[in-house]
């Protein structure tokens, strides 16, 4: 078991999602917005993981991504903000950066304060 930690190690990103900007970039490009999203946040892990272990080569390494956030709130407020035509479009955005990296996940919390922050943390 331990060559096999040895010989391919991971990495996994937990985010608080809720009151993180999109990019508009991503954000115009509809259904490829949630791709492009997805390949700048993995480009960026890796990035950060080959600073870090520099020894290392990140690019063996599995990342793994779990953002957490209420996806409802959000997509109301990038609509409020004339950055979404609405909550379709936000969803297949939020589908296909889901279905784009196997290892990536929009999880989606529901409203109430701190629901994201006690995900992460494994509460109630």
């Amino acid at each position: 078991m331990r060559n096999t930690i040895d010989t391919k190690p991971f990495v996994i990103a937990l985010i608080d999602g809720d009151g993180a900007p999109f990019v508009d970039d991503i954000l115009r490009s509809g259904l490829n917005g949630g791709e492009m999203a997805a390949g700048r946040l993995h480009a960026e892990i890796k990035n950060y993981v080959e600073r870090v272990f520099e020894h290392s080569a990140g690019a063996d390494w599995s990342i793994m991504v779990q953002i957490f956030a209420n996806l409802d709130g959000m997509s109301r407020k990038l609509y409020a903000c004339g950055k979404s035509d609405g909550n379709a479009d936000f969803m297949r955005l939020i589908q296909e950066f889901n279905s784009t990296a196997p290892l990536f996940s929009f999880i989606d919390v529901g409203q109430g304060k701190e629901r994201a922050d006690n995900r992460m943390r494994g509460e109630r």
